[in-house]
């Protein structure tokens, strides 16, 4: 059998990403992602082993320590701007993958770390029509609604564009659970 990582996008925002190594390594490997997932356990979190492990894989691929996934890796979310300011829950879109639940998508794009730019979309078919090249630090949190679902101005990012769409780029982040998906 041939060494190689596979990659297999799943249902509700989730995927399974596999390794086939040499027993001995894909053991130690293994080995090593459960003792650092029972250090957060012992210390009282309340994730199952299973989701710490992942979590703590996650974190080993993408920074080489676990609870600190803290390396750069360039992802698209598209999401409409109602659904981005919070005056609707549409599915956003992460390219290569499929629908991403509005509270992931929205986490991902108020993340520290995430970059915004505009990118403007035929309503009726998704087509991109115009990308912009200037790329945009995200605003420090999502702006508010008042009592009748409206975005107030001064709730609104500085740097929010009037754009049916937008894409992110962020590092790995921690997301609020929610039924669908556990972190």
């Amino acid at each position: 059998m041939e060494r190689r990582v596979e990659l297999r996008h799943a249902d509700e925002a989730m995927a399974t990403l596999t390794a086939d190594l040499p027993a001995e390594v894909a053991s130690a490997a293994y080995a090593r992602t459960d003792r650092c997932a029972h250090t957060p356990r012992n210390a009282g979190d309340g994730r199952t082993m299973d989701q710490l492990r992942a979590d703590v894989f996650a974190d080993l691929l993408l920074s080489g320590t676990p609870g600190e996934a803290s390396v750069r890796a360039e992802i698209f979310v598209y999401i409409d701007v109602a659904t981005l300011i919070g005056l609707a829950e549409n599915p956003a879109e992460l390219a290569g993958h499929g629908p991403l639940p509005a509270s992931i998508a929205r986490a991902i794009a108020f993340d520290p770390s995430s970059t915004w730019r505009r990118i403007i979309t035929d309503p009726h078919t998704g087509a991109p029509i115009d990308v912009g090249r200037t790329r945009y630090r995200r605003p420090p949190s999502p702006p508010t609604t008042s009592r009748s679902g409206t975005a107030s101005a001064a709730s609104r990012p500085a740097t929010a564009l009037p754009t049916t769409a937008i894409s992110t780029t962020s590092s790995r982040t921690s997301v609020p659970a929610t039924p669908t998906r556990q972190t």
